[in-house]
Formats: structure tokens, C-alpha cells, sequence
């Protein structure tokens, strides 16, 4: 049988954003349990600007990932981000999103994007026509967030 990477998705999906250090903790659990299974990466939704501030918002997510990216040791699990569209006023929906979102993390290099791929076409990237993952991944490249890359996360799409 042949070894294959896997990843977890966090038992939370939101809150990261609206400060909530219950969330944080959560996200912490999910970390320490995948890195005790050999996950590869925990994804966890980006979150949204309930109160319509995104920069507070992001400034939250700040303060409770931040020392969780920086906890996460060498044999530990990334960080999986994944955007989500079409539920208020998500932080990030479209693929170009992420880039103030990966800046206000400063582009740790704990955190990784996990692209779901009915979340990208929700928030506008048409993967059905012909060369429309092309034109999201043109998308995301056109954010700056090809050049921090460091490949696929695992797990994701």
C-alpha cells in the first residue's frame, strides 16, 4: 500500500475573524492532532468581517494565527487557507483576496492556500468553460501569490 499525504480540515469554520480566542484554540487542537496523525496541512476557512470592518477583521486574524503559524515545528502541519464565497463578507472569496490577507500574515511560511474548487467558482472563477482553471490560477498569479508559492498544498485542489 502505498503512502499517500493527507490533510484535516479544522472542526471549526469560522470565528478566526471575529477575534474569538475559543476559535483560536480550536485551530491550535486541530494543528497538534494532525501533526499527531501525519496530516500535511489543516485547513481552516478565512473568515468574514461580520461587523462589515475588514481591516479589524484581518487584523484579528492576525493576532490568533500568527502565534499558531509560529508554534507549528518543522515535522508539523501547514496552515491550508481556503477561501469561501457567497456568505456575507468573507475575507476571502475570490482568488485575489488572499494577498492582503497573506500580507497581514506576513507571508509565513506556515501558511499555505487550499483551493476548494465550488468556493472558487461561487465567487465568479468559471472552472467549467474551457481554460477557466487557467484563468483562475491567472487570477491568483495576477495577486503576486505565484511568486510566494511554494507548489500545491497537499490535499487541496
Amino acid at each position: 500500500m502505498s503512502q499517500r499525504p493527507i490533510g484535516a480540515h479544522a472542526r471549526i469554520t469560522g470565528g478566526l475573524a471575529t477575534g474569538g480566542l475559543r476559535y483560536a484554540a480550536a485551530v491550535g487542537y486541530s494543528l497538534r492532532r494532525a501533526r499527531e496523525i501525519g496530516a500535511r496541512g489543516v485547513v481552516v476557512h478565512t473568515g468574514s468581517a461580520v461587523a462589515g470592518d475588514k481591516d479589524a477583521a484581518l487584523h484579528r486574524v492576525c493576532e490568533c494565527l500568527l502565534p499558531l503559524l509560529d508554534a507549528i515545528g518543522d515535522d508539523g502541519p501547514d496552515l491550508l487557507l481556503e477561501p469561501m464565497a457567497g456568505q456575507g463578507q468573507m475575507l476571502c472569496a475570490a482568488l485575489p483576496d488572499l494577498e492582503p490577507y497573506l500580507d497581514a500574515l506576513d507571508w509565513h511560511p506556515r501558511a499555505a492556500v487550499c483551493l476548494d474548487t465550488c468556493h472558487a467558482f461561487a465567487a465568479g472563477h468559471d472552472l467549467r468553460r474551457p481554460h477557466g482553471a487557467a484563468a483562475a490560477l491567472h487570477a491568483r498569479n495576477d495577486a503576486g501569490l505565484a511568486d510566494h508559492s511554494g507548489g500545491p498544498s497537499p490535499g487541496c485542489s
